[in-house]
């Protein structure tokens, strides 16, 4: 009988050293998942600090993630990995970002490394004013920043001036025939005689051109050389 107790209790011992083992693995692997953001399961948590690749994302003035492919209308968009443009008015910007309203919105995009700003000549505060932003495909960064065409326009519709004598110059289309073309820009209207080897460029778009904005090439002699059409001016 003896023999017998003392069997019985050497086995008990032994369950209960088992039983503090396999505890205290347990509690181990419990503290290893919770440091590799892993819960009971096996799959990864989701909380922002573990998805770095979203850091870089465009955001709304909420903060909420926004994909700027729904703010563009170019067509580049949709072309593999072409770089794309966005249109909006300009709020503000730092040494990370800069700050666009589009369409109501104030949307934050992060500047990519190398990033520009060409003025091209505008003078004055970019605030409220219309910029054109070139963003990375993918990671969607602001890579170039310019002032539109109508933005830099004086109120002849005048936006660039060349050394050779040449100016670009744009406005909305009021008419257009065999040998000239009318716009409408802030000082009123102004016609253009076409040159011999006159040309329109529509962006690959198939586009009724009357109403439109759109920026013409005039020549040192005064005439028209090319009439052509962007989305960008649409907006």
């Amino acid at each position: 009988m003896k023999k017998l107790m003392k069997q019985l209790a050497l086995a008990a011992g032994f369950c209960l050293i088992m039983t503090l083992a396999i505890t205290a693995c347990s509690n181990g692997e419990k503290g290893n998942n919770a440091d590799n953001n892993i819960n009971n399961n096996g799959h990864r948590k989701q909380n922002v600090s573990y998805n770095k690749n979203n850091i870089n994302t465009p955001q709304n003035q909420n903060g909420n993630r926004v994909d700027l492919k729904n703010y563009s209308k170019d067509q580049d968009k949709n072309t593999g990995d072409e770089d794309f443009d966005v249109t909006g008015k300009y709020v503000k910007e730092n040494n990370n970002e800069i700050v666009l309203n589009i369409n109501g919105d104030d949307i934050h995009i992060k500047k990519a490394a190398g990033y520009k700003k060409d003025l091209k000549g505008f003078k004055g505060s970019l605030k409220d004013k219309k910029v054109d932003v070139e963003v990375t495909h993918n990671q969607q960064l602001a890579k170039d920043l310019q002032p539109t065409p109508m933005t830099r326009a004086d109120k002849n519709g005048v936006y660039e001036r060349k050394h050779n004598g040449e100016v670009k110059v744009i406005g909305k289309l009021l008419s257009s025939d065999k040998s000239n073309v009318s716009i409408q820009v802030p000082n009123g209207k102004k016609t253009y005689t076409k040159t011999s080897d006159f040309k329109v460029d529509t962006d690959g778009q198939k586009v009724s051109l009357n109403g439109k904005i759109v920026r013409l090439e005039i020549d040192k002699h005064g005439k028209l050389k090319e009439l052509k059409y962007n989305w960008v001016d649409q907006e």
